[in-house]
């Protein structure tokens, strides 16, 4: 039901414009992308579901950008992504410092020049819910999802009037605000997190009280187990929780991401105790070497494709161990060590137990984890609260662009 003084309207049936990038001759190859150059052209690391991320940049000559015949943004122009990862949206606001962009191939400009339709308003649109529904709906294609020109000019938007629409986009844009702040502070967290890291795992940062000398080990020094757990049935949906390679995809242990198997004595003997560490092994060579540590919350076993590290008592302390496969110089030592197939990548247990790392006393890799622990503590507070702000904005969102709830122009 359309809201009273709302209007229910397509893209093509307003005066939005759709422009999609040069696929002509002209098309840069990967020889004539520069990290410094006249025009910004951006690819699918660029636009992301939070909108525009400049981490990595690609640019292309002057001339380069002159011989395309399409493609190039104005301010206040819309891009979204419509092939590979679809659907995600960036706003080419006042505030971003290039002053010369282009899209790739796989992307659509949306401009605005309909007045009866605030563009800020119509960024929202475009990443909530309600359009993403229609997004999902239009995309066609398993291997590389795509959207077409057409279908993005199908959506369907409801529309207040203009007063209002910028009610609502300046009541948003205020949830966005806080959103950036906490995701600033997120941002920050983890690059003191990973300078303490490197700090204190190396021994160039001392803790007060610590003058103990640090011993070069292999990792299998201080080990006790490193093994392969338990084959289930991947099918299975009740018995015992056991550990898959999604248990640690996000470097701690989720227990929604299970697995299940059956209830029976030769499953209790891959019953995790408190400080085992889960080390994924076997996966794509951009998750090999993730890790978390069990901390006893709730039962689980361990299940195949992820090695379980057990540490000596007398030898190591779990956290410690931990961190440091966590650690870039952990990550490093899992890329240099895995071995590349066509769509993974492995470490065997011998060459993991084979990595070289220097330790301090056990009383002093306790108290380094304590400090560490502290600061993961923080900034996982920190992702709490921007969970609890994206919600909360999500909600509101709904109300308001379904016209549930009404503000005042």
């Amino acid at each position: 039901m359309v809201p009273e003084g709302w209007k229910e309207r397509t893209i093509k049936q307003s005066e939005i414009e759709l422009i999609d990038g040069d696929r002509g001759k002209n098309y840069p190859n990967s020889k004539e992308f520069f990290n410094k150059q006249y025009c910004l052209f951006l690819s699918a690391k660029n636009v992301t579901r939070q909108g525009f991320k400049f981490e990595e940049c690609q640019f292309i000559t002057q001339k380069k950008s002159e011989s395309l015949r399409k493609g190039k943004l104005r301010r206040k122009d819309i891009i979204i992504t419509t092939r590979g990862t679809v659907g995600n949206c960036a706003l080419y606001s006042d505030d971003i410092l290039f002053e010369h962009i282009r899209i790739n191939s796989g992307m659509l400009i949306v401009r605005n020049k309909d007045k009866g339709i605030d563009t800020e308003f119509l960024y929202i649109i475009f990443k909530s819910p309600l359009i993403e529904k229609q997004i999902d709906k239009f995309t066609f294609g398993s291997a590389q999802p795509q959207l077409t020109v057409k279908t993005v000019g199908s959506i369907k938007a409801l529309l207040p009037p203009l007063p209002e629409q910028k009610k609502i986009a300046r009541i948003l844009s205020t949830w966005d605000k806080a959103i950036e702040t906490v995701d600033k502070l997120i941002e920050n967290s983890k690059q003191q997190k990973k300078a303490l890291m490197q700090q204190l795992l190396t021994g160039k940062k001392r803790l007060p009280g610590f003058s103990g000398e640090w011993k070069e080990v292999r990792l299998g020094d201080l080990l006790s187990k490193a093994s392969n757990g338990m084959t289930y049935d991947a099918n299975a949906t009740e018995g015992l929780p056991i550990s898959r390679i999604e248990t640690i995809s996000d470097w701690k242990i989720n227990h929604k991401k299970v697995g299940y198997a059956p209830n029976c004595v030769e499953t209790q003997k891959f019953k995790l105790k408190t400080g085992d560490i889960l080390y994924s092994h076997i996966n794509s060579l951009s998750h090999i070497g993730k890790v978390a540590i069990y901390n006893g919350d709730r039962d689980l076993y361990h299940g195949m494709n992820l090695l379980l590290l057990r540490c000596k008592p007398e030898a190591a302390d779990p956290s410690y161990i931990y961190f440091f496969l966590n650690s870039y110089h952990g990550k490093k030592l899992a890329l240099r060590f895995a071995k590349r197939a066509i769509n993974q990548a492995s470490i065997s247990s011998t060459d993991l137990k084979s990595f070289k790392m220097i330790v301090p006393p056990k009383e002093e890799q306790k108290q380094i984890s304590q400090v560490l622990k502290a600061v993961s503590g923080s900034l996982s507070k920190q992702n709490e609260i921007r969970t609890v702000l994206i919600n909360e904005k999500q909600a509101l969102m709904q109300q308001l662009l379904t016209g549930k709830r009404r503000v005042e122009a």
